[in-house]
C-alpha cells in the first residue's frame, strides 16, 4: 500500500503541467510553428528509440524501480532549461532528453505494477487509478497555471515553468522511496542476450501483440490532441481567458476515464468488447470534431477522446502483459513502444504540416487511422480464434 501511495504521489507531481493550458501557444511564442512543434515529437521520438530497448534491458536485468528513478531525474534536467531557451534547435536538445526520461520509464513501470503490487489480475484497476492520478496532477497544474496565465498573460509562463521544475523535483523524491525490486532475470543471472531474445521474439512474432500495439498507436486523445486542442479551439473562436477551464476540463476527462478504467476492469464485460465499444465512439467523436464549428461541440468531443484514451489505454497494456514473460517484461512492453515511437518519428513532421494547412486535417486521419486499427483487429482475432476451433 505504502508503494502504491508513493507511486500515486510520483505520477501526480510528474503530470503538473502549469504551462499546459497555453503549452502549445508558449512554444509559438519562442520562435516556433506548428511545423517545428510537431518535428519536436520526432526529437521526442528519436531519444525514445535511442534508449527504450537499452534502458528496458538494464530494468528487466537490475530493477525496474533504479530506471523510473533515471526517469524522473532525467524530467528534472530537462525542464530547468525551458526557463530561457528559444528556437527549434534548444527545444529539440530539451525534447531529445525528455525522451530519454519517457524511454527510461517505459516498460519498467508496467512491469513494476505487474510484477511488484499485489495480483496480476488486478493489474487494469491499479493502472486505471495510476492514469487518474496522472490526469489529476495535470487538472491540479492547469488549475493553477490556467489563474496565472488568465491574469498575467504571457508574463506568467516564467511563473508556470518555476512551479513545474519544482514539481518535477518533488516526483524525484517519490520516486525514490518506492521498494527497491530484484527482477526475475537478475535472480537467474539471464544474460541480456537472452532478455533482448526472448523480447523481441514476443513482440515481433506474435499477431496479437502487433495488432495490440496497433490500437495503442491510433488510439486517438494521445498526440495529436495533446498538442492541438489549444489551436483548434482558438480557431474555433475560444478566448485565451478561458484556456485554463478548459485545460481543466480535458484533465478532468482524462482523470474520469482512469477511474472508470479501474471500475470496469472488475465488471463481466470481456476487454476484446470493451476496446470496440469504445473505438467506434471514438470514431463518433471525432467526426465530431472534424466537422463543427461550434466552441461547444469541439470541445465536448476533445472531452470525449481524452476519457476513452484513458479508459482504453490501461485495458490495452494489460492484454500486451499476458503475452509476455516475468524475465523479459520490461524489454518486450518497451519493443512495442519502440515501434510505435518509429513510426511517430517518420509521420509527425507531416502531421505537423497538414496542420499547418488546416487545423482539422490530423483529426480526420485519426479517423481514418482508428477505423483502419479496428478492421485490422476484428480479422487477426477472428483468424485466430477459427484457427484454434480448428486445432480443437
Amino acid at each position: 500500500m505504502k508503494h502504491m501511495l508513493n507511486l500515486l504521489l510520483m505520477s501526480l507531481f510528474a503530470n503538473m503541467g502549469f504551462l499546459y493550458p497555453v503549452y502549445t501557444l508558449f512554444l509559438l511564442s519562442r520562435d516556433m510553428n506548428l511545423t517545428g512543434v510537431m518535428t519536436l515529437e520526432s526529437a521526442l521520438a528519436l531519444g525514445i528509440i535511442v534508449w527504450e530497448v537499452p534502458s528496458s534491458l538494464l530494468a528487466d536485468r537490475w530493477g525496474r524501480q533504479k530506471m523510473i528513478v533515471l526517469s524522473r531525474a532525467f524530467e528534472l534536467l530537462s525542464a530547468i532549461p525551458m526557463l530561457w531557451v528559444r528556437g527549434f534547435p534548444a527545444f529539440a536538445g530539451l525534447y531529445f532528453l525528455s525522451g530519454l526520461a519517457i524511454a527510461s520509464q517505459s516498460g519498467a513501470l508496467e512491469a513494476y505494477v505487474y510484477e511488484t503490487l499485489g495480483e496480476r489480475s488486478d493489474m487494469t484497476r491499479r493502472l486505471g487509478i495510476l492514469r487518474a492520478a496522472e490526469s489529476a496532477g495535470m487538472l491540479t497544474g492547469s488549475l493553477v497555471g490556467g489563474v496565472i496565465i488568465a491574469r498575467l498573460g504571457e508574463g506568467g509562463y516564467l511563473w508556470c515553468l518555476g512551479l513545474y521544475v519544482l514539481s518535477s523535483a518533488l516526483a524525484l523524491l517519490a520516486a525514490l522511496r518506492l521498494r527497491r525490486d530484484v527482477p526475475k532475470a537478475a535472480q537467474e543471472h539471464t544474460s541480456m542476450k537472452e532478455i533482448l531474445r526472448s523480447g523481441t521474439r514476443a513482440v515481433f512474432t506474435c499477431a496479437p501483440v502487433l495488432v495490440l500495439v496497433l490500437l495503442m498507436f491510433n488510439l486517438p486523445g494521445s498526440v495529436e490532441a495533446h498538442y492541438f486542442w489549444q489551436p483548434y479551439m482558438q480557431q474555433l473562436g475560444l478566448g485565451l481567458g478561458w484556456f485554463g477551464l478548459a485545460a481543466i476540463g480535458v484533465n478532468l476527462a482524462g482523470m474520469l476515464g482512469g477511474l472508470l478504467a479501474s471500475w470496469l476492469s472488475r465488471t463481466r464485460l470481456s476487454p476484446r468488447r470493451l476496446v470496440f465499444l469504445g473505438g467506434a465512439l471514438c470514431l463518433a467523436l471525432l467526426l465530431v470534431v472534424v466537422s463543427t464549428h461550434q466552441v461547444g461541440w469541439g470541445l465536448s468531443g476533445l472531452l470525449g477522446l481524452f476519457r476513452l484514451h484513458a479508459v482504453l489505454n490501461p485495458i490495452l497494456i494489460t492484454q500486451l502483459n499476458k503475452y509476455f514473460s516475468d524475465e523479459s517484461r520490461a524489454t518486450a512492453l518497451s519493443g512495442a513502444s519502440w515501434v510505435s515511437s518509429t513510426t511517430r518519428m517518420l509521420i509527425r513532421p507531416g502531421v505537423g504540416y497538414l496542420a499547418d494547412l488546416n487545423i482539422t486535417y490530423p483529426f480526420r486521419w485519426d479517423f481514418l487511422a482508428m477505423g483502419l486499427s479496428l478492421l485490422v483487429a476484428a480479422l487477426v482475432k477472428g483468424s485466430v480464434g477459427k484457427s484454434e476451433e480448428q486445432k480443437a
